[in-house]
């Protein structure tokens, strides 16, 4: 029965234009964002560098006129004035490819950080806090540069290859976007029993059948539109820009502190994270069917309960029971501005992928003892 029951719900899904459409949005998604991003200047290694040159070149050039005057304030002038020079170079490697083939930019780079540290340690004398670079990004600057000199990697500085395209992407994709999509995707999984009752009342399917089914043909149905925008998006842009190299590192946020993984690692971290929060929102999206009949409601219930940890939030609550609906923005655990967000560094990928998975369950349960007490009723 449930293969028959499955049979029947598939061809209303498929005859159901709102889902088509939106499932084709998330096939799209990744190609038409690519086309957009095209039209955009995002940074690059050598724009970032050309920044830290001028800012640096102020910090030089604001430095008092008798600070050379004693030992200790020669070492420091000494220190900044390194530091500007190293970042030109780093600019003159970019420029001219140079710095590929030596990695003079990456031993450079290690030494100006190496420089900023010994200056963090003397509280940056004589340079304003809007000037300096915080610890935290110099300590992760030092774990991308050292990934770099131990995989024997090459600088990339192109955001428009694949590799480097399909994380930024992946980020704008993560979160209330797909959250967005599932949620309307789903609000009327249980609309048509609602509007016929008398039709499929006498249908011998219990409602476990009828969840099974619907759960796994949605969930099937999103993660498939989802994998081949993802497959399309690879394309699109490898064809356009080239593929890149997907063992570049990234960063990414860790209960030991942030660690440099390959792109490639990275990817598959992201995209394990969305299937297991499209099946969350998917049981979601059925339990808010169960107790609101209109498929308005359900998508208007949904996304109070995704803004509501950061309302309560907001008022002094840490609401932790309801986070799992927020690590949907995979990207944002990864990047770690999630726990930046709420305060809590235990929120990380795989604190985050067993609480959605614990999440889950909690719903499965609530959605058990719901049929329960409704099956009891009906028999007394």
């Amino acid at each position: 029965m449930f293969y028959r029951y499955s049979k029947f719900e598939l061809k209303i899904l498929l005859l159901n234009r709102k889902q088509l459409f939106l499932g084709l949005l998330l096939i799209l998604f990744f190609p038409i964002y690519f086309q957009l991003y095209l039209n955009t200047d995002p940074p690059t290694l050598l724009s970032q560098k050309s920044e830290e040159s001028e800012a640096q070149s102020i910090i030089v050039n604001t430095l008092p006129l008798d600070l050379r005057d004693t030992e200790e304030g020669m070492e420091i002038f000494d220190n900044y004035t390194e530091q500007l020079s190293i970042v030109k170079m780093q600019i003159y490697y970019l420029s001219n490819d140079y710095g590929r083939e030596t990695s003079e930019y990456i031993t450079e780079g290690l030494r100006l950080n190496d420089l900023r540290l010994k200056m963090h340690e003397q509280d940056n004398p004589h340079v304003s806090s809007n000037l300096t670079i915080p610890r935290e990004e110099i300590d992760k600057e030092n774990e991308y540069l050292t990934y770099l000199q131990d995989h024997n990697i090459q600088e990339e500085d192109n955001p428009f290859v694949t590799s480097q395209f399909m994380m930024t992407a992946m980020n704008m994709l993560s979160g209330i976007f797909l959250f967005a999509i599932i949620l309307l995707i789903c609000s009327d999984i249980m609309v048509y029993e609602n509007d016929h009752q008398s039709v499929l009342r006498g249908m011998p399917v219990t409602f476990g059948t009828k969840a099974l089914s619907k759960v796994a043909l949605y969930f099937t149905f999103i993660t498939g539109s989802l994998i081949l925008g993802v497959l399309l998006g690879t394309l699109r842009s490898g064809l356009k820009e080239g593929f890149g190299n997907f063992s570049y590192p990234t960063l990414i946020y860790t209960k030991d502190g942030f660690l440099a993984v390959s792109i490639m690692e990275y990817s598959l971290y992201v995209l394990l994270g969305m299937v297991i929060a499209v099946f969350m929102t998917v049981l979601l999206s059925l339990l808010l069917n169960v107790f609101v009949t209109n498929m308005y409601g359900v998508a208007l219930a949904g996304f109070g309960l995704f803004f509501l940890p950061d309302l309560l939030y907001l008022l002094g609550i840490k609401a932790k029971l309801l986070f799992p609906i927020k690590y949907i923005d995979v990207t944002g655990i990864l990047s770690g501005d999630l726990a930046l967000q709420f305060g809590d560094s235990g929120i990380h990928y795989w604190n985050s992928v067993f609480g959605m998975l614990v999440f889950s369950i909690v719903i499965t349960l609530v959605l058990y003892v719901y049929n329960w007490l409704v099956f009891r009723k009906r028999r007394i």
